[in-house]
């Protein structure tokens, strides 16, 4: 899959993603600040590279989501919040939640999960650079 043809892919899911409020909260906006605070630490002290901060965000809101609709049983447990991101555990949660109707807002807007598993974070942050 090409750069560009990623960043679309990743765009048009982002885009396509549900409302999914849950009291006052809309939880798309709260993963991907979540993502967003992430990618900011991580990138501290790096210069500018590849795809943006903000686009990353958007990149791994789809990509954890994507990654818990692809598993039959949850990946993580209530122990893991020592451990992991909890990005990752709040994109589980989402699946678990909203899966049907973000399937089905990926699959009208032709998004499949096979080709979000395409998407290379690696690449698209090296697109650009020069040795």
């Amino acid at each position: 899959m090409t750069h560009n043809d990623q960043i679309k892919l990743i765009e048009r899911a982002y885009a396509t993603l549900p409302d999914m409020p849950r009291g006052l909260t809309d939880e798309k906006a709260r993963l991907y600040r979540m993502n967003l605070q992430s990618e900011t630490e991580h990138r501290r002290g790096h210069p500018p590279c590849g795809i943006s901060k903000q686009f990353a965000a958007r990149l791994f809101t789809v990509l954890h989501i994507a990654d818990a609709l692809r598993r039959d049983t949850p990946r993580f447990t209530v122990a893991d919040v020592l451990s992991i991101r909890l990005e990752c555990l709040r994109a589980q949660a989402l699946a678990e939640l909203f899966g049907k109707d973000i399937r089905a807002a990926w699959k009208a807007a032709g998004v499949t999960l096979a080709d979000l598993k395409q998407v290379d974070y690696a690449a698209l942050m090296q697109h650009g650079r020069t040795a």
